[in-house]
C-alpha cells in the first residue's frame, strides 16, 4: 500500500499540461476565417469554414466533433493537440483562456470529444463554447487553451 503522501506525488508527477495560445480572426465568409498558431504542428483549430485538423491528424485518426455544433456565429470551434511522443489516456481537465477582447474575457471549459477527450490514436479532441466574440464578424480572439492530461 502506497503513503498516501507518495500517491499525490506520483500522481501530480505522471501528469502534464499544455498551454497553447491561439489567434482567430473573425470573417463574414466562414472560409476566410484566420487561424494563428504559434506550433501548427502541435495544435490545431476547426472553424465553421476553415479545419486545420484535417491536415494535422494522423492518417485513419477519427476526429469527429460531436458533443458541439461547431458555429462562427456563436464562437463554437474544435481543438485537436498531437501529443508526441506518447498517447494520452485520459484528459484531466481543459479550459480556454480568453485574453481579448477584454469584455469577453473569461475561463471556458471545453467539452471532451471522442472518448473522454482523446482520439482513437492517443491524441487530444476538445471543443468549446465561447458565447462570443462572434467569429463570423470582424472579431478577434486571443486566448490560450490549457489542457492537463495522462500519458
Amino acid at each position: 500500500m502506497f503513503d498516501k503522501n507518495e500517491f499525490v506525488m506520483g500522481s501530480d508527477l505522471s501528469t502534464k499540461r499544455l498551454v497553447l495560445p491561439f489567434t482567430i480572426v473573425g470573417n463574414a465568409t466562414p472560409a476566410n476565417v484566420s487561424i494563428s498558431i504559434p506550433d501548427s504542428s502541435l495544435f490545431a483549430i476547426k472553424t465553421e469554414g476553415v479545419d486545420q485538423i484535417a491536415n494535422l491528424k494522423e492518417s485513419g485518426e477519427t476526429v469527429t466533433i460531436s458533443n458541439s455544433t461547431i458555429s462562427d456565429a456563436n464562437s463554437i470551434f474544435g481543438m485537436y493537440v498531437k501529443v508526441e511522443p506518447g498517447v494520452v489516456s485520459r484528459v484531466c481537465a481543459a479550459h480556454v483562456v480568453v485574453m481579448s477582447p477584454a469584455a469577453n474575457g473569461a475561463l471556458k471549459t471545453c467539452v471532451y470529444e471522442g472518448t473522454a477527450g482523446v482520439t482513437d490514436k492517443g491524441n487530444i479532441l476538445l471543443s468549446v463554447d465561447l458565447a462570443g466574440p462572434a467569429l463570423n464578424a470582424g472579431n478577434t480572439l486571443v486566448g490560450s487553451l490549457v489542457v492537463d492530461y495522462k500519458l
